[in-house]
């Protein structure tokens, strides 16, 4: 995967919970944040751990970006993070440190980039990233913390 564009990563997720009732979902969504759901209504032995991970880690991120579903590519040389939006979605290219802003409904391959004719949505998204940021720093040294790794950045 290379990108965060649409095309790589709108696919269907599947689940299965038992003593609930099926249906389609239409919105956006992320493995972050369905496993730790799913976890916290599963066996009691994990029910702990997704708490904490709703709380500690998912909570602050959908706070600091007023409620944006996450998805993420790391790794090949690339650092790039979407924040999704009913609306727009925002690509974050860490490296670059630049955002690539697309209207959803009226731009679905996600081909004309609003960052630079859109001064006004790109200070309210840079702001959001901006914040996913720090969010995502506090979370790397928590964890580096954790593992005994140095708490530095």
């Amino acid at each position: 995967m290379r990108t965060v564009h649409g095309e790589v990563t709108h696919v269907p997720l599947v689940v299965h919970v038992p003593g609930l009732s099926g249906g389609r979902i239409e919105a956006p969504s992320s493995p972050t944040y369905v496993f730790p759901w799913l976890f916290a209504r599963g066996d009691p032995g994990m029910r702990a751990v997704a708490a904490a991970r709703l709380r500690e880690a998912i909570g602050p991120m959908m706070r600091e970006t007023s409620g944006a579903v996450i998805s993420e590519m790391l790794g090949g040389g690339r650092m790039r993070s979407a924040l999704i939006y009913p609306e727009h979605k925002v690509d974050y290219d860490w490296r670059a440190d630049s955002l690539e802003i697309y209207d959803l409904a009226a731009d679905p391959g996600e081909r004309s980039n609003l960052a630079e004719r859109r001064p006004d949505l790109n200070r309210t998204y840079r702001a959001r990233v901006d914040a996913y940021r720090r969010v995502q720093a506090g979370l790397r040294r928590v964890q580096r913390a954790q593992s005994g790794g140095p708490e530095h950045d």
